[in-house]
Formats: structure tokens, C-alpha cells, sequence
């Protein structure tokens, strides 16, 4: 037998058994050409990766991928129109695409997200504009046909971030509750919507601190970062506000506890415990990081465990968008990764070094380098030493 043969051969190893179809046959019976067939095989594996679909049987996906149709936008081009009536919810197969609100710009869409869903619930116009960011490739699903596939779990989860999306509110709407706490620029307080009854939370920050600290760089940061992410693990930022005193982030309000809090009142985690909340953490973290996002001050603290068990990463004054590297040192010192003490240059792996000290906290119940220090430079010699 030839070299050439041989290398293109099929060769069993161990044993099998195939089952040989002819090719007209195949196709009858799955009335698809060879190209539909592949186009198929992409968008179902896109819609099972969709947060949107997690709840949904495989049975119901199939549904949806044989309702679906691809749309391809070029750049800047309009994918949707402020005012317009619509029907259709969009998921972005390949490619960006920007949402702006009376011509504001408000935030960005990657890869696997979706937008378009209150057309799914209300008879109302479209209430934002939404143009590709360069070429884009989009999945379309009508609404008559989404509805066939409409479970309650997913119709209350769709429900509840539509009402994040309330971009008309105005300080004037808000009716203050009480303080939730303070964060790494300002105090956080629950206020209330006096229309909708709707809960936020709001973070102040004082524009002379601003002024004063040199804070200007940090609050685009975050207020561009937040803009970028819309994760279940992640709290949301509803909409940017100001007065002449103050920048107000106006926040999902999120019910629960510190992780922080959590801990020390159940002891020592399980392996099972564990594993949950650290596997959450980590997802969170991949979203972040696969839109080149760094958290860089993953700590127990700034995670809420919400009343349905679930995690929330909260707090984003120390998040950046980076190409590759970075090296600010940043972060609270008991959660910090050797490179960043050094000075030498980071990455990405600083998040999972923190997500690794927390599992150790979690099981052991402190943390491995400089737990009985109070002095930060203790707690640096320690990491790099120990």
C-alpha cells in the first residue's frame, strides 16, 4: 500500500462499528442540504453557550434553531431603529454592536449576547437604536416563535432584567431607603423608584473628591467597564447619573450577604460548598476576561451571596480593560499574586490567584500568607516568601 494511501486512510483502532448512509438518503431524511446542515450544527452549538437558552431542554433548542434565520450587517449599519415597531430578538453569532439611547451611546455587545427582548413582552417602539461594530453576523428569532419555547424560569429571569433597562429614571424618581455599605470611591445606599416601586442601588461619589483624589481616570474605567458587561454573576449598572455635587452609578439592587459574612457564620466550607461558590467566582471571572477586563481585588467582601444562593461579583473601582499586560499595583494585599508586589508586570492570572486564595479561606478558614499581619509590607513579604 502507498505512503499516500496509507496517509489518507481512516484506520479503526480498537475496533468499531459504522453504519454506512447513502448520501441521498441521509439528505432526505433530514430535509438540510450539506451547507444548511453545518450552518445548523454552528447555531445550535451558539444557542446552547446563550445564558439566555441555559434552562431550555435540548428538544427546545433544536425548536429554536429550526425557527431562527442569519442576518449580516455591515459596519455602522443599522441593526435596529429607536421608535420603530419590532418583532424579532437578536443574538450576536459574530462581530459587535453598539446601543444608543437618543443618540448617547450606552454600552457594547459581544459575541453570544442579545438584545431586543422587550418586543418579546410589551407592544411598545423599539427603545434604543443599535448599530454593528463592524461587520456583524446576527441570529434572528421572530416573536411568535420564541413564545413557543417560553418557560416560566426563563420568562422571569427575562422580566426582571428588562426592568434594569429602565433608562427613563432620574434622580427626581429615586426615594432613598437606607446606606448598603461603603465602596472603594463612595457611599452605596437602596433607594427606590416612586413610579415603578422598582429597588436600585446607587453609589455616590463627590465630584471635589473626584478633583481632589485625581479620581477622573478611575471613574471612566469603571463606568466604561460596567457598560461592557452583562454577566448573572455580575451586578448591572443600570444608567449614569449626576448633579452638581455628585456622579451617581445607579445599580441593580442586589439582596443578600457578603460572601465575607457568609463564611464566618457557617464555619468551614464542604468540598461541595466550595467547589459551588469557587466555580462561581470563576465564571464570573472567565466573562470578564474574555472581554479583556481584569477585577484585580477578588475578595470575599466584594462578593454578594444572593437570597437564591447565587454569587454576585460587586464593586468594579479596580477593574481595567488591558491588552495583555499591566502594572499598576492594585488590590487588597491578603488577596494579592506575587507578580503584581513586584512590580514586575501581570496579566490575567492575577484574578485567578485571588480566586485561589478565597478556596483556601473557604476550607481553612484564614488566608496562607500573613493572616496575623496588619502591616501590608508583613503581608507582601509574606506572599513573595512563603
Amino acid at each position: 500500500m502507498s505512503s499516500d494511501r496509507i496517509k489518507n486512510s481512516i484506520i479503526a483502532d480498537p475496533d468499531c462499528l459504522l453504519c454506512e448512509v447513502p448520501t441521498d438518503s441521509f439528505l432526505k431524511a433530514t430535509g438540510f442540504s450539506f451547507k444548511d446542515l453545518i450552518n445548523r450544527s454552528d447555531i445550535l452549538e451558539l444557542l446552547k453557550g446563550v445564558r439566555l437558552f441555559k434552562s431550555l431542554s435540548s428538544n427546545k433548542i433544536n425548536v429554536i434553531a429550526n425557527k431562527v434565520k442569519l442576518e449580516n450587517f455591515k459596519n455602522e449599519e443599522k441593526i435596529i431603529k429607536e421608535g420603530e415597531d419590532g418583532s424579532k430578538l437578536y443574538i450576536i453569532k459574530q462581530g459587535k454592536a453598539d446601543i444608543f439611547v437618543k443618540g448617547n451611546y450606552i454600552r457594547t455587545l459581544n459575541e453570544n449576547e442579545y438584545f431586543g427582548e422587550r418586543t418579546l413582552f410589551f407592544k411598545e417602539p423599539r427603545s434604543a437604536t443599535v448599530t454593528s461594530n463592524g461587520d456583524t453576523e446576527l441570529i434572528a428569532l421572530e416573536k411568535e416563535d420564541f413564545k413557543l419555547v417560553l418557560e416560566n424560569t426563563l420568562k422571569e429571569y427575562l422580566i426582571n432584567r428588562l426592568a434594569l433597562q429602565d433608562d427613563s429614571v432620574q434622580l427626581k424618581d429615586l426615594t432613598y431607603i437606607k446606606e448598603l455599605g461603603q465602596g472603594n470611591f463612595g457611599a452605596v445606599c437602596m433607594v427606590k423608584n416612586k413610579k415603578t416601586k422598582c429597588l436600585y442601588a446607587i453609589k455616590a461619589v463627590s465630584k471635589l473628591q473626584i478633583e481632589y483624589e485625581k479620581l477622573i481616570e478611575n471613574i471612566e474605567m469603571e463606568k466604561s467597564v460596567l457598560l461592557k458587561i452583562d454577566h448573572p454573576f455580575i451586578v448591572k449598572l443600570v444608567k449614569c447619573l449626576k448633579n452638581p455635587k455628585h456622579l451617581f452609578y445607579l445599580m441593580e439592587y442586589v439582596r443578600g450577604k457578603e460572601l465575607w459574612d457568609i463564611i464566618r457564620e457557617i464555619g468551614l466550607l464542604n468540598k461541595y460548598q466550595t467547589q459551588f461558590y469557587a466555580a462561581s467566582i470563576m465564571l464570573a471571572i472567565d466573562y470578564l476576561h474574555s472581554r479583556k477586563i481584569i477585577y484585580r481585588d477578588i475578595k470575599p467582601e466584594n462578593i454578594i451571596v444572593c437570597d437564591n444562593g447565587y454569587l454576585k461579583l460587586i464593586d468594579f473601582g479596580t477593574a481595567k480593560e488591558i491588552e495583555e499586560r499591566t502594572a499598576t499595583i492594585l488590590g487588597t494585599p491578603h488577596y494579592m499574586a506575587p507578580e503584581v508586589i513586584l512590580g514586575e508586570g501581570y496579566t490575567f492570572s492575577y484574578d485567578f490567584w485571588s480566586c485561589a486564595i478565597c478556596m483556601y479561606e473557604f476550607v481553612a478558614g484564614g488566608v496562607p500568607f500573613g493572616e496575623n499581619a496588619d502591616d501590608p509590607m508583613q503581608v507582601y513579604l509574606a506572599i513573595i516568601n512563603e
